[in-house]
Formats: C-alpha cells, sequence, structure tokens
C-alpha cells in the first residue's frame, strides 16, 4: 500500500510596503527547503496579479513530512508576521493534517480548510526539473 500524498496550498496577504523583503524571505525558506527536505516533492511561491498576495504549494509523500517541514522552517515561521499579514491566510490541505499543523493554525487563527479523505490518484516519477 503506497501512502498517501500530503498537498498544503497557503495563501498569504503581503504587507504594504513589505514586496521586497516577501521576495527576499521566500528565496531564502526555499533555498532552505530545498537544502534540508530532499523527501519534499514539490515547494513552489507565486505572487498574485497585484503583487500583494503570496501563495504557498507543497507537494509532500505524506503528513509526516509536513511534521518535518513546520522543524526545519520554524525560525521562519517565527517571523513571518513581520512582513505577513496576520489573520490573512487560507490554507488548503489535501490529507489528514499533522497536529503541529492543527495547532499553528489555530494559535494564529488562520483559516484551515482540510480535505482529508484521499480518493484516488498517482504521482508521477519525472526527473527534476528546478525553475529559478
Amino acid at each position: 500500500i503506497m501512502s498517501e500524498p500530503f498537498i498544503f496550498i497557503g495563501s498569504y496577504q503581503v504587507k504594504p510596503g513589505h514586496l521586497e523583503e516577501a521576495r527576499h524571505r521566500i528565496r531564502e525558506v526555499s533555498a532552505l527547503v530545498e537544502e534540508r527536505e530532499p523527501q519534499l516533492r514539490s515547494f513552489h511561491f507565486y505572487l498574485d496579479q497585484a503583487r500583494e498576495r503570496v501563495i504557498c504549494v507543497q507537494i509532500h509523500p505524506d503528513a509526516e513530512s509536513m511534521a518535518t517541514h513546520m522543524a526545519v522552517i520554524a525560525n521562519h515561521l517565527a517571523t513571518a508576521w513581520d512582513w505577513l499579514e496576520l489573520g490573512s491566510s487560507t490554507q488548503q490541505v489535501l490529507g489528514v493534517p499533522p497536529r503541529v499543523l492543527i495547532d499553528y493554525a489555530r494559535k494564529y487563527d488562520e483559516d484551515l480548510i482540510t480535505y482529508p479523505t484521499f480518493v484516488a490518484g498517482f504521482t508521477r516519477d519525472v526527473t527534476e526539473r528546478a525553475v529559478r
């Protein structure tokens, strides 16, 4: 039996005047994750057209990988609200979220929408093509 993937999609409002800091911090956390989390299948950030909201898309092999991820980026999480608007996030979780994510969402009053039941699907093993 294959363990089901865990997918996280989080959207956050960038504080006015903090776009360049946001870009810098996003690149920092992306480099950290790439270096320290080889299990992660995909980890990407995007800005909306107005350059006011950032979205993060993560594809983990399982929910335990998400718990590991939160530990790896703990320092980043501790200061993220310096440049992101607290209470502005929406988060969608595909799979059963680990307790650490539920607790974090509750602590910061984040909207955590969960789709816990995996029905069907597959993951292709493709050659890594990094986009920078």
